[in-house]
């Protein structure tokens, strides 16, 4: 079962993601007014204990913070998200020209 998220042609499977994948898997499915954890787990394919792992680390490099059970991204969060998509169109375009 194959998803796409609010990076556009990013498609996650059911394979085994890495720590990057994740990291900008929860990053991009925070809304702007927030997002409750549970909800964020749901959305990001993340098991609860996963994912308050990678919050605890996201939260200690101030990518996103915690307010009133609810987490929120942070302008260093917004702008690591810009920077990937940025490398992630790079990458495509310098693939996509020498094919």
């Amino acid at each position: 079962m194959e998803r796409t998220n609010k990076l556009g042609s990013f498609v996650y499977s059911r394979q085994r993601r890495n720590d990057l994948e994740i990291v900008v898997s929860i990053l991009a499915n925070i809304k702007e007014d927030g997002t409750k954890p549970t909800h964020l787990s749901n959305k990001s394919m993340l098991d609860y204990k996963v994912m308050k792992k990678y919050l605890s680390y996201l939260i200690q490099e101030e990518l996103v913070k915690q307010l009133d059970g609810k987490i929120y991204i942070t302008e260093k969060g917004r702008e690591f998200l810009e920077e990937y998509k940025r490398l992630r169109n790079l990458i495509q375009f310098s693939t996509n020209k020498t094919a």
